[in-house]
């Protein structure tokens, strides 16, 4: 009987600890800066397209493959998911954006001391537009994304499209021209384009046939070399991917 009791006490102390460990993953996750330690990585996931545009808000779930080490993110404005993942393991990873799935596997080897590793995750979530179209009258202040309310008129235009064809689903694309930095672009793309989205799920659209993306200064429709060429370029644009 002793005996029996020993064994099970055992067989609760690991589980136990296999458990305390992947919280304890999941607690650095959720806001604490991390930092590499002796025994485990700092792995900066950075998920983007095939042109190496940040896929914000992509779903990534990371898990070992002896499964003692289960997490999930959501990428950030940058794409980047941070991790603390355990030296000398092989990792599944999924990514997961606008329905799509796709997955991945990686090798953490074993090192001295705290290393630290960036990984890129290149998905493609859309590969085919039906068709698309800039949204006239549609400005915003410099370097803001707040919606101003010259824009309504034409966002109530949109979103009465999307409300009398329920199967349309597309994606706002946001554009800058080449002023600034990049990163900066890039990011500001995406805060309007995130902005646009919010406000037709607010007026009752869902958010699964609505896809936000910045594009920056990637894709002139006009040399940045005037400022009329520059003013083509600072753009939204509708691409319908179903309708």
């Amino acid at each position: 009987m002793q005996r029996i009791l020993i064994i099970v006490f055992i067989y609760f102390l690991m589980n136990g600890a296999v458990a305390q460990h992947t919280h304890h993953l999941f607690h650095h996750h959720h806001g604490e800066e991390l930092t590499a330690t002796e025994t485990e990585s700092l792995v900066k996931l950075i998920v983007t397209d095939t042109k190496k545009i940040p896929e914000e808000g992509a779903l990534v779930h990371v898990e070992s493959d002896d499964r003692t080490v289960q997490l999930d993110g959501k990428a950030n404005i940058d794409g980047m998911v941070e991790v603390l993942l355990p030296e000398g393991k092989k990792y599944s990873i999924s990514v997961r954006k606008f329905g799509k799935l796709f997955h991945f596997e990686r090798e953490i080897p074993v090192g001295e001391g705290g290393y630290e590793y960036t990984q890129y995750l290149q998905i493609q979530v859309v590969t085919f537009y039906v068709r698309g179209f800039t949204l006239n009258h549609l400005y915003f202040d410099v370097n803001k994304y707040e919606i101003k309310k010259e824009a309504i008129p034409t966002l109530e235009k949109l979103y009465e499209s999307f409300k009398k064809n329920p199967r349309m689903k597309a994606e706002i694309a946001g554009h800058t021209d080449n002023s600034g930095n990049d990163d900066d672009n890039m990011r500001l793309s995406q805060r309007r384009a995130d902005a646009i989205r919010d406000y037709l799920v607010k007026k009752g659209i869902s958010s699964d046939r609505l896809l936000a993306k910045g594009y920056g200064e990637k894709a002139p429709v006009a040399p940045n070399a005037s400022e009329y060429g520059k003013s083509k370029n600072r753009r939204t644009e509708v691409r319908i991917i179903e309708e």
